[in-house]
């Protein structure tokens, strides 16, 4: 402006101040922005018009194919306004660069109407675009058509709900909850009045899309009244998808039988007999069908597998198996094994889907209850390596991984390699948006790490994590979630020191009617956890009664009678008799036979133990030195410090003049301190100082 300049002879800025203050300037960046708009050419301005239409950023293939259509959005201007520092441009395409431009730009348009006008010509170039295969960002063609085409004829309606479906499906698969049900009540809005006689079949897909939409975002009202509406008029396909999303939204509203009637009415209309009653006797008739069909089919051959088609009819067929396998399990123990058997059974007789994968893995999960623990093994890496017979199969990783690493693993995998894979299945879980895969997987992991010896305190980090996944859904499955993480989260804190040990824990199962059984169990084994690292023998003792012989097989139940057997010498250092130790020992020498890493260590201490108390007092000290090196080999640091502090109790006891056991006292110290366990530190310090 000349106010300013920088003369070469006096080497200086020079300026008169007079003129200065003549000069009328705004204190407000918005008058100065627009006064610098005001100055542009006329093109230029349309240009900054026609771009604020996109909100603060527009892409190059959106801009190149406008540019071929739209005088006053050449890329020329685009540029130009770069270097006037109104724009910016990155490799994406072009940005205000300042919310007070977008502004300005905005107050451009002398009417609304003219706006609208702007965003209906952007919105039919675009469209032409979208329709050709030119374009592929539905979702900024549709909020251009939403914008500028809203009050088009009836006929524009049509199109604009066919485009809002396209948009919504779109942000659906992005997991893009928000957007997919603005877009797809969008669609609902521009369908024709007649549409079920005009437009059926893009009327069943947005109203299904709709469906899909609410539910994500939790208005299952809404959700439930688009599908009740598209099923007069829906074909087989169709009918099943809506059926299979009812069956999800009475689930996931707690209306679990209800959900489950759904599903079994919908198998029954698909040619599938379902057992009128679930009692022991028919599971077991059923049970035994399939184990036997399992044997004859050489289950092991998964290469030889025969898969369905996409079309085949096995595919809805299982899949509302697999809905109904992960709804039983709330109900009752015996449904879940029923509708577990008759997937497997539909599998292989109609072909194997993706779907298939969790329901062959629970039936292997429910054969290691039976104590089929070679079946078991060989059933459950079936399923895992079914899964890759299929490229879509993420989806069903998380909970497959649940029950194979959660459970079945454990006998033929170290707890640390089950602890990664879990902890991998709640990654894709997150991933994929499925928080209650990823919340399942996550507390198996925080159980099975107590196993593995993970450090508590990086167990108590991963489990405050844990937390903030589930507050996210804490009403899903009635607040089971919500219910285990509670349980873990509290014995991580008792063992680390944090919070003292109160006995017996409280609470009832927050889902009356469903499978208390196994949350009972859950809690006699924490109890039992709590118990014997705080050193309350008596009450870790007593948690070995009543053990339940539908869960005798599973690794819980092993460590409830390791502890118990640990915790009856405990009681009484002159005890002899101790009725639960051969007990232990036999399980654990017969576990160890296909998984020595978990097991060895565990029963070499408890002979070690019996051995001292009978009195044979070499054989016992060969016995602690095995189960030493046992424990560090297999990287359980926790019981290491376990076995040198027994072994420091033996020595103790045994002699009078014998210094071996303070060394062991100190190693299970570092031992103990490395774990992170505070209780048996402060035991440990004790035994030293006295």
């Amino acid at each position: 402006t000349g106010l300013i300049e920088y003369r070469l002879r006096q080497r200086r800025w020079c300026w008169d101040i007079d003129q200065i203050g003549d000069v009328k300037l705004s204190d407000n960046v918005s008058d100065l922005i627009t006064l610098k708009i005001a100055a542009l050419p006329e093109k230029n301005r349309q240009a900054l018009k026609a771009l604020s239409c996109f909100g603060s950023s527009a892409n190059h293939d959106i801009l190149n194919t406008l540019s071929m259509e739209l005088e006053n959005l050449q890329l020329g201007c685009s540029d130009e306004l770069v270097n006037a520092g109104l724009l910016n441009k990155n490799d994406a395409g072009y940005n205000f660069s300042h919310d007070k431009v977008l502004e300005a730009a905005v107050s451009l348009f002398a009417t609304e109407f003219e706006r609208a006008d702007c965003h209906r010509d952007i919105g039919r170039i675009l469209l032409d675009a979208f329709d050709t295969g030119v374009l592929e960002c539905v979702g900024i063609v549709a909020d251009q058509c939403n914008l500028g085409l809203a009050s088009e004829a009836r006929v524009a309606c049509t199109n604009m709900a066919r485009l809002n479906e396209k948009a919504a499906a779109s942000a659906l698969k992005k997991a893009n909850r928000k957007s997919a049900l603005h877009y797809s009540s969008n669609a609902m809005r521009h369908l024709p009045e007649n549409c079920w006689q005009s437009e059926r079949d893009l009327s069943i897909r947005v109203y299904l899309t709709h469906a899909k939409s609410a539910a994500i975002n939790g208005v299952m009202d809404e959700a439930k009244d688009a599908i009740d509406k598209l099923l007069p008029y829906a074909n087989a396909i169709d009918k099943m998808a809506a059926l299979s999303l009812k069956g999800s939204i009475l689930a996931s509203s707690r209306q679990i039988q209800e959900a489950l009637a759904t599903i079994v009415g919908v198998l029954s209309d698909l040619g599938e007999t379902i057992p009128q009653t679930f009692d022991d006797e028919t599971l077991e008739l059923l049970f035994a069908q399939t184990l036997q069909s399992i044997r004859e089919n050489s289950i092991s051959e998964v290469r030889k597998f025969k898969l369905a088609s996409p079309n085949d009819e096995a595919v809805p067929i299982i899949r509302f198996y697999d809905m109904a396998v992960h709804l039983s399990h709330l109900l009752h123990t015996n449904m879940l094994d029923i509708f577990a058997c008759k997937s497997v059974m539909a599998s292989m007789k109609v072909g194997w889907t993706k779907c298939s994968c969790f329901s062959l893995a629970v039936f292997g999960s429910r054969a290691l209850v039976r104590g089929l623990v070679d079946e078991s093994l060989t059933i459950g890496f079936s399923a895992l390596k079914l899964m890759e017979r299929f490229s879509d199969a993420d989806d069903q990783k998380t909970f497959v991984y649940g029950v194979y690493y959660g459970t079945i693993a454990n006998f033929n995998t170290p707890f640390q390699l089950c602890c990664e894979r879990l902890n991998h299945g709640k990654e894709i879980g997150l991933l994929h948006g499925d928080n209650l895969g990823a919340i399942w997987n996550g507390n198996y992991f925080l159980h099975k790490g107590l196993l593995a010896a993970i450090e508590l305190s990086k167990l108590q980090k991963e489990c405050k994590y844990q937390e903030s996944i589930v507050e996210g859904d804490r009403d899903q499955y009635f607040g089971m979630t919500v219910a285990y993480t509670d349980l873990i989260k509290n014995t991580l804190d008792i063992l680390s020191g944090d919070k003292p040990f109160s006995g017996p824990i409280d609470g009832d199962w927050p889902c009356p009617g469903t499978n208390v059984i196994r949350y009972e169990f859950i809690k006699k084994y924490h109890h039992s956890v709590r118990a014997f690292w705080t050193r309350n023998f008596i009450q870790c003792f007593d948690q070995t009664r009543f053990l339940e012989d539908m869960y005798k097989n599973l690794p819980n139940t092993m460590m409830i009678q390791f502890y118990g057997a640990l915790a009856g010498y405990c009681l009484s250092e002159n005890e002899t008799e101790n009725c639960l130790i051969d007990v232990a020992i036999a399980v654990m020498r017969e576990k160890e036979t296909n998984c020595a890493h978990n097991f060895h260590n565990k029963r070499l201490l408890l002979e070690a133990e019996k051995l001292s108390h009978e009195g044979k007092i070499e054989e016992a000290e060969a016995a602690y030195l095995s189960a030493i090196e046992a424990s560090r080999k297999a990287r359980f640091v926790h019981e290491e410090g376990l076995v040198c502090e027994l072994a420091a109790a033996h020595y103790l006891r045994n002699y009078t003049e014998d210094v071996r056991h303070r060394g062991l006292l100190q190693q299970a110290l570092e031992c103990y301190k490395t774990w992170g366990c505070k209780p048996r530190v402060e035991h440990v310090v004790k035994m030293i100082d006295n």
